[in-house]
């Protein structure tokens, strides 16, 4: 069975860029992939939403409402809006950011109240990540995919469905001189934390079955 992944975000946050290097690094571990944004607007400031199956066994991109088993959230708003994806065994990993949205009037709940939702939904399954924060203070303040992809890759690298020599070839060419030498080092960060996360790694292989190392 394919692992199923959404990965939301606002436009500016290199959404597209994140998803499209965990694909390509699948492809280059022997396993297939597809991608496919569904929905929003990929300038700043708009929702974006993106479909990425990885597995043997994968012919569509689009993953059905409650079929997700992995959410990836680069802001709190956005993973709370797509949180219908997912499933009771799920895993949510999500960036500690929330960026109101550009309506003049719009209600936006607080930090707590976002985690806390996402708390109900996933339990001992919600991964909370200080991604911008470290992205801040490793020299690239818009570098939280960077810290993000460096995660997430570490865990389905153990999975045995990623390539991370193929993911620090493609964060290399990503950005020129110093912020492409900040996005090396916060993918590395993200990178170090995600690799031991035994805990989060075993739900992700229960929840999917695509695991083949661990």
């Amino acid at each position: 069975m394919p692992l199923n992944s959404i990965v939301v975000g606002v436009g500016g946050q290199g959404i597209l860029t994140l998803t499209r290097v965990l694909a390509s690094s699948a492809v280059a571990r022997g396993v297939k992939a597809l991608v496919s944004e569904t929905h929003g607007m990929s300038q700043r400031g708009g929702s974006v939403i993106v479909h990425l199956r990885i597995g043997d066994d994968v012919y569509a991109p689009l993953i059905p409402e409650g079929d997700g088993h992995l959410l990836i959230g680069l802001e709190l708003v956005e993973a709370v809006r797509y949180s219908y994806f997912v499933r009771d065994d799920s895993v949510i990993i999500v960036n500690r950011r929330v960026i109101p949205p550009s309506l003049p009037d719009a209600e936006v709940p607080t930090e707590d109240e976002l985690l806390k939702y996402l708390r109900e939904l996933a339990g001992d399954n919600l991964v909370v990540l200080d991604a911008s924060a470290e992205a801040q203070k490793l020299g690239n303040p818009v570098g939280a995919n960077m810290y993000v992809l460096g995660y997430v890759a570490g865990l389905l690298s153990r999975a045995g469905v990623v390539s991370i020599d193929s993911c620090r070839r493609e964060v290399g060419k990503i950005g020129k001189g110093r912020v492409r030498e900040a996005n090396i080092k916060i993918f590395e960060k993200g990178l170090s934390e995600g690799i031991r996360c035994e805990r989060i790694l075993k739900s992700i292989c229960k929840a999917s079955g695509v695991c083949r190392d661990s």
